[in-house]
């Protein structure tokens, strides 16, 4: 008997989001008047590119900007704003920003930390969809634009997996 299967990954789930505590930041020389940056990252491992950093003072006014490969969201806003909260999200994506007032010392420098909870979960997927045939308890990766390729079998006297 034949079949085919086609695998399609779930959407992305949420991202997750806190700031940077005092100690996990190690900031060498704060941005100059008129430079808003948000670091993101992970502590102990390194930055987050492609979240986007929605930037707002306390008069309202907003700047947007996407994190580089180093992590830096860098805004710029006129000297005599004060920067009240930062929103963040995937880059690109139409998912809710996450919303964080910024705490009064990061505010007076203008430089905060955003900590990605969840990197993995930012991650596209490796594909779209990939088909796979299944036919005498073997399957076999059809043609794909990946350049998968192969057949699949159970190795001889193994149960299959129960979780």
């Amino acid at each position: 008997m034949w079949a085919r299967i086609v695998l399609t990954p779930h959407g992305p789930r949420p991202e997750q989001f806190r700031l940077f505590t005092e100690s996990e930041l190690s900031i060498k020389k704060d941005p100059r008047q008129g430079i808003w940056v948000a670091i993101v990252g992970v502590p102990s491992t390194g930055p987050v590119g492609a979240i986007e950093v929605q930037f707002e003072s306390v008069s309202g006014r907003k700047a947007s900007a996407v994190s580089g490969p180093n992590g830096d969201a860098i805004a710029q806003m006129p000297g005599t704003e004060t920067w009240k909260r930062a929103g963040l999200r995937r880059a690109g994506s139409k998912d809710a920003w996450t919303w964080f007032e910024v705490p009064a010392e990061r505010a007076r420098k203008r430089i905060a930390g955003f900590v990605v909870l969840n990197p993995g979960e930012l991650q596209p997927a490796p594909f779209k969809t990939l088909s796979l045939s299944s036919s005498q308890g073997q399957l076999s990766v059809d043609e794909n634009p990946m350049g998968l390729r192969g057949t699949y079998a159970k190795a001889p006297g193994k149960e299959p997996a129960t979780d």
